[in-house]
């Protein structure tokens, strides 16, 4: 916020300067008439901004003091805390409150997954799995487009969801609870990353579990719902239906397999 500031002092010197040369009043006395002048522009700027700063000085000390994952995170992965606390002013400054938290919050614990998962423990990992499928058993029953954004948020990028059928912090308290372990390990005690004929295993198990599930669903509905589960085309009942029963047959696999599932996905998910 402080080029704010300077631009309003900025302008504030250049005009109250000109004028006052222009009216011929003398150089020591347009200068000191200027500075005055711009400390209670730039103090009348403060005083209009206190609503923002104040809200987001408060947001963003909530949630440090909240869990100390904050804070590990601020530390260690500084660019995306940043992202997150920036879209999270942004949207502050442009609403007034923080309607789209929601949406901020989910995108910045998947970046974190995205970057620190594959790094994470078998253990973190398998808990992530366990906790997210148990989580989409409780949102079907509300909203089936709710598993769908839960388990696939970045094909839903500037897509509203309805949320208003459940406690809004309840699901972002799950999706941070299911993701802290696995972003902790990955960030504090990274493993190597999966070799190529451990990446080809975790396909073969994609391959397998799809296969499985086709012989039910049909082939083609699974393979778009994995693929697409933004499409408004599909049956979304049934697609969330088909995402759980994917993710439990994952899970089923114990914990090293399903681990390695999930940190091969999301290797293929890094920006590229």
């Amino acid at each position: 916020m402080l080029w704010i500031y300077g631009l309003v002092a900025f302008l504030v010197a250049v005009i109250t300067y000109s004028v006052f040369r222009y009216f011929s009043l003398r150089i020591l006395i347009s200068g000191v008439l200027t500075a005055i002048l711009v400390v209670v522009a730039i103090a009348l700027t403060h005083v209009l901004l206190m609503p923002y700063n104040f809200v987001c000085g408060t947001y963003e000390a909530g949630i440090i003091s909240q869990s100390p994952f904050f804070n590990l995170v601020k530390d260690k992965s500084p660019s995306e805390y940043n992202a997150y606390i920036a879209k999270i002013k942004e949207n502050i400054k442009a609403k007034g409150d923080l309607s789209n938290e929601i949406y901020y919050e989910t995108d910045f614990i998947n970046a974190l997954l995205i970057k620190y998962g594959p790094m994470a423990s078998n253990q973190s990992l398998y808990k992530y799995l366990k906790s997210s499928v148990s989580y989409d058993k409780a949102l079907v029953q509300v909203d089936p487009v709710l598993v769908l954004y839960h388990e696939f948020p970045e094909k839903f990028a500037n897509q509203k969801i309805d949320f208003k059928n459940i406690n809004v912090n309840e699901y972002k308290n799950a999706i941070l609870d299911a993701a802290e372990d696995a972003v902790t390990s990955g960030m504090t005690q990274p493993q190597p990353l999966p070799t190529a004929d451990e990446t080809k295993k975790a396909m073969m198990m994609f391959r397998d579990v799809v296969q499985d599930l086709s012989k039910k669903y049909g082939s083609k509905t699974v393979i778009t719902i994995l693929q697409q589960p933004n499409n408004p085309a599909l049956d979304r009942k049934q697609a969330a239906e088909i995402v759980i029963a994917f993710f439990d047959a994952i899970v089923a696999k114990g914990q090293n397999d399903a681990a390695l599932f999930l940190k091969a996905t999301l290797v293929t998910n890094r920006p590229k």
